[in-house]
């Protein structure tokens, strides 16, 4: 079976070994970029997904927050506060968080 290999010349054998690790290297690097590629899909779909839900509740989070503040310093000026100017102008500023 293998009567072909021993009849090639020296130099052909030799030039085996290098080209069947050419052959290899591709292969294994074929097998990386597929693996890569599979990878990066997984990835996609994940932030594509749950972490831009997360995302967007954290900002909601934020603004809740924000809201909740301005909201008690407003009751806490309008209930220490006689001027009335000063209370629209801390009302006013609420709106402005949305923005």
């Amino acid at each position: 079976m293998l009567s072909w290999f021993a009849n090639l010349r020296v130099r052909s054998k030799v030039l085996v070994a290098p080209g069947f690790m050419i052959l290899v290297l591709i292969g294994v690097g074929f097998f990386a970029w597929s693996t890569q590629r599979a990878g990066q899909t997984n990835i996609n779909a994940i932030m594509a997904g749950p972490v831009r839900q997360a995302a967007t509740v954290a900002d909601f989070n934020n603004s809740t927050w924000t809201m909740q503040v301005l909201l008690y310093r407003l009751m806490a000026t309008a209930a220490n506060e006689s001027d009335a100017n000063k209370i629209k102008a801390l009302a006013g500023e609420a709106p402005k968080c949305w923005v």
